[in-house]
């Protein structure tokens, strides 16, 4: 190969590489048959690769309000519901999946267990062991999570509340979204977000928190969560994003944009774990928190299908400017040069 040539193909591979994230782990469902999950329980679903697990040694009164089930679906015949109808006072971690590839700042660890996962306290739902956690010898610096979601009930529920966060299982949370009713308000169906925002003049942190406008009951809405993680204790961006279904089953209209920061700070500098701990992400969860012990809330909750969620290596160089790609023409110029030549 003459060597302009080589010189164009080795700056467009440059080009591509830079504006291109590369994907580490990538996990997809829609809870279909074809995919393992059968109507039931989702702990230990589908059975092979990545699963799913219920933390009901955490919920007093044994085994969580969740299901495989069909009556309410995105797409496809099957999704995943869970209620509060097992809760107990405060937000509880009670469902969800945790990938292989850890997120996080450079450093980042992941610890904990979730309890009875069928492989026992001390081991995660791949059957690795997670007594003693060690720092990641890669880590991946953006965390994507998205999901369809609705309410079950489709009129106003005071007792309906969910939260979604990505964290790991030890119960550190980098993230956190929550669906609830707002009892201030009419019990509209709202959105809330919280973040931790690090000051450094104060070497402190504070709570950030952004509300949605009312949501409707029964619903399909589609939320994406992406958390694009910094060294140290510049500040992690954490952006949501909920839209509306568009009456074809595809992302509408905006109704919710927010951006705030993980918690990082507050494990950081020892406020809830011994100083200079750096918290990674794994897992992405469903929580339930139900002030009151409602048990009548059997069969309700929420629904989520076609999930996904990613640890990806993201794009650390900004995609090429106008300038870049001058450049990338002038290549292109010089290659008909050398063909009219």
């Amino acid at each position: 190969m003459k060597r302009w040539m080589m010189t164009f193909v080795a700056f467009a591979a440059l080009m591509l590489a830079v504006a291109v994230p590369v994907q580490a782990e990538v996990y997809s469902t829609g809870f279909e048959p074809e995919e393992g999950f059968v109507p039931g329980g989702i702990n230990l679903q589908p059975g092979t690769g990545t699963l799913w697990w219920e933390a009901s040694s955490q919920i007093s009164g044994g085994a969580i309000d969740q299901e495989i089930q069909s009556t309410y679906v995105h797409s496809g015949t099957q999704a995943f519901r869970m209620s509060n109808a097992k809760g107990h006072r405060g937000a509880l971690l009670m469902a969800g999946v945790q990938l292989y590839d850890v997120a996080g700042a450079t450093g980042a660890m992941t610890s904990g267990s979730i309890g009875t996962t069928g492989f026992g306290p001390d081991y995660n739902q791949h059957g690795e062991n997670n007594t003693n956690p060690v720092p990641t010898t890669v880590t991946m610096n953006m965390t994507t999570a998205s999901y369809w979601w609705r309410t079950v009930s489709t009129e106003p529920n005071p007792d309906f509340g969910f939260s979604a966060v990505q964290g790991d299982l030890g119960g550190r949370r980098m993230s956190y979204i929550a669906y609830y009713a707002d009892g201030d308000d009419g019990n509209n169906l709202k959105a809330v977000t919280y973040g931790t925002e690090y000051n450094e003049t104060f070497d402190g942190w504070s709570w950030k928190m952004d509300v949605s406008d009312a949501l409707q009951w029964g619903q399909w809405y589609h939320t994406t969560e992406q958390i694009i993680f910094n060294d140290g204790l510049e500040q992690d961006i954490v952006s949501f994003t909920i839209r509306e279904d568009d009456g074809a089953g595809n992302p509408g209209d905006v109704v919710f944009q927010a951006e705030t920061y993980t918690w990082e700070a507050a494990y950081y500098l020892g406020d809830w774990a011994p100083a200079g701990t750096i918290a990674g992400v794994d897992t992405w969860a469903l929580r339930a928190f139900n002030e009151d012990d409602k048990w009548d809330q059997m069969g309700l909750g929420i629904v989520i299908d076609d999930f996904s969620f990613a640890t990806t290596s993201g794009i650390t160089q900004p995609i090429p400017e106008p300038a870049g790609l001058s450049l990338l023409g002038m290549a292109l110029l010089g290659l008909k040069g050398k063909r009219r030549r």
